[in-house]
This record gives C-alpha cells, structure tokens and sequence, in this order.
C-alpha cells in the first residue's frame, strides 16, 4: 500500500479537525487511537487524496507527532529557551527573516535542526491552535503542586497546633495584627535554657589522692619486655599477618581491576554499544511498525539494513517526526554509507 502523502492542505485540515474536538485529546495533546480513527474516516469522506495513499489511523498520529514537534520546537524559540537557537527571532508572519547576509548562516542552522528549514521565510499557521491543544508542562523540582502545598499547609498547621502559646507569642500576634509597617524584622522568639551540666562521674574524682591519706600509692611495675611481646603475638590474628602475593595471582588481580574500572567509565559516560545484529533486528521492527512506508519501500529499506549497519543506525535512532523523511532518503541512494 502507499504511504501516505502530507501536504499542507492535508496538515491544516488534520488540525482543524481535532482543534474541533480537542476536548477528546489525551494527556499532553496526545491523538488517542479512537479520535484518530475519527480523523481518518474524515479524510475518507473527502474522497481520494490528491497525492499518496490513504490517510490511515496510524498515519494521522504519526503526523499528529510530527505536528507538536514543530509546535514545540517554534514555542521554545519564542520562549527563547531553544538551545543553539540564539541569534534567530521568531516572527509569527516572516519565519525567521533569513536574508542574503545571513544565508550561510541559516544554512548551517537549518541542517543541524531540520525542524525549521521550512520557516526560513514564511511562519505557521497552525501556530495558534496548536498551541491550545498542546500546552507547555512544566518541569523541574521547583513546579508548584497543589496538592503538595495543601499537604504541607495541614503538617505546619498540625505541628504549630501542638505548642503551646506563650505570652511573647501573643505579644507578637499583637504586633502583626497592626499592619505590615509595624512588623518586626524577626519574630520574637522564646529563650532557650541553658543546657544543664552533666553531673561528673564519680571515677575523675577517685583518681585524685586523698590529703589525709596515710599510705603513699605505689606505682604498678612494669611488665619485662618477654611478657609484652608474647601478648602481642597472642593477640595477633591471621588476617594481619601479611600474604605472600604470587605472579599469577597479581596478573589476576590486575586484570580484574581493569575491568572494574572499564565498566564503571562506561556506566558513567553511556558508551555501551550494543551489537550490530541487534541493532539491524531493531531498524527491522520500527520498519515493520511504520504505516507510511509501501511494502516495496520497506523491503527495500530491509534488505539496505541486513548488509549496512550504518543505515540502521540512522533510522533506528531518528526521531519520530523525522524518521519518513530519513527513509525516503536512504531509498534515494543506492548504498550512502559504504
């Protein structure tokens, strides 16, 4: 079957729909499957597409995703939180206003975030209601949550419930009931009592000699230097005793320590690479879940995969809004990564 065709008649009427019935979007804007299906049995009621297969279920959300990715990339930009987007003003009518002096400029910019090569002069149209369907989450440990600060607000109430008030307390209620120009800087707080001395133990107080005592204390004799050393090899244990380290061992030893640092170096810097068999069987199963592709698009693309690992890696690792155009590229060229 051929894949589908978007043109951008076929995007606006896509948004229009569901900006009808946007009350049906699942969390975050998401296209759940029952209105897509909707939307595809819209597009069937049009008639023929003008250009390209039908316009399926899964191809509606495939476009969906594709559609928030480009709102999202442009709101960023107009937020002016889009890394690398520095030095490149949003406007609503003119795109990014590309001119003769900026050009080469814009040509890199574009390639390196294909998301706005087409808005290098004109702007979006579906902006706006976009906007509506898909709004901005955010993120990060400071976001206020309701529900959190009403738990918070009851611990603070229950605890400050739990002491009891004082007169300096009062006094301070009464000065904040006067308004906020007589507030004190900090309020009063009750005086802590000095921490009580522990009573001192009874043994520092025997060790002092008594005045009116009759007999002097005679020191304790030392223990002969034989003695001590046999107390000292009977308290020794095995495990302080020294181990005789052989050459095979060390080697051992060695190796396993190189191998504990590897994995922890890339644990921490996110190097593991996975086999190349697995990573074409996993370029195989995005290919076979892609409804946009025509079956010969796909056995083209198969047979590319099982012989160039570099070709699987392109497609398994782009993106969802970028991943058709990476396979009409590759199904372009012959072989472009040998």
């Amino acid at each position: 079957m051929t894949s589908a065709k978007w043109l951008e008649p076929d995007k606006a009427e896509l948004v229009n729909y569901v900006y009808d019935r946007k009350a049906e979007l699942g969390d975050g804007g998401n296209l759940v499957k029952q209105l897509a299906s909707g939307a595809a049995a819209h597009f069937l009621q049009l008639g023929p597409p003008s250009k390209g297969g039908p316009k399926t279920a899964n191809a509606c959300q495939t476009q969906w995703k594709k559609l928030k990715k480009i709102y999202e990339a442009i709101r960023d930009v107009k937020d002016h939180c889009y890394v690398g987007a520095s030095g490149w003003p949003w406007n609503d009518d003119t795109g990014f206003q590309v001119t003769a002096e900026n050009a080469d400029a814009w040509k890199a910019f574009s390639k390196a975030h294909p998301v706005f090569a087409p808005f290098a002069n004109r702007g979006w149209p579906l902006y706006d209601k976009m906007s509506e369907m898909c709004p901005k989450v955010p993120k990060g440990r400071h976001v206020f949550s309701a529900a959190a600060s009403q738990h918070e607000l009851q611990s603070s109430q229950t605890d400050d419930s739990t002491q009891p008030i004082s007169s300096e307390s009062q006094n301070d209620e009464d000065q904040f009931s006067l308004g906020p120009d007589s507030w004190p800087c900090t309020p009063g707080r009750e005086e802590i009592p000095p921490l009580e001395e522990e009573p001192r133990a009874e043994s520092q107080s025997s060790t002092q000699p008594d005045a009116g005592a009759d007999q002097d204390i005679q020191p304790t004799p030392a223990k002969p230097a034989s003695s001590r050393k046999r107390a000292v090899e009977a308290n020794e244990t095995p495990a302080t005793k020294k181990a005789r380290v052989t050459g095979p061992d060390a080697l051992y030893a060695i190796s396993q320590s190189t191998m504990a640092v590897g994995s922890a170096l890339r644990d921490f810097l996110g190097t593991h690479v996975e086999p190349s068999p697995e990573r074409r069987k996993q370029a195989s199963l995005l290919l076979k879940e892609d409804d946009s592709l025509s079956q010969s698009d796909k056995v083209s693309l198969h047979l590319l995969f099982s012989k160039n690992t570099a070709a699987a890696d392109s497609y398994r690792n782009a993106e969802d809004w970028i991943r058709d155009d990476v396979a009409q590229r590759l199904l372009q060229l012959d072989d472009p990564f040998l």
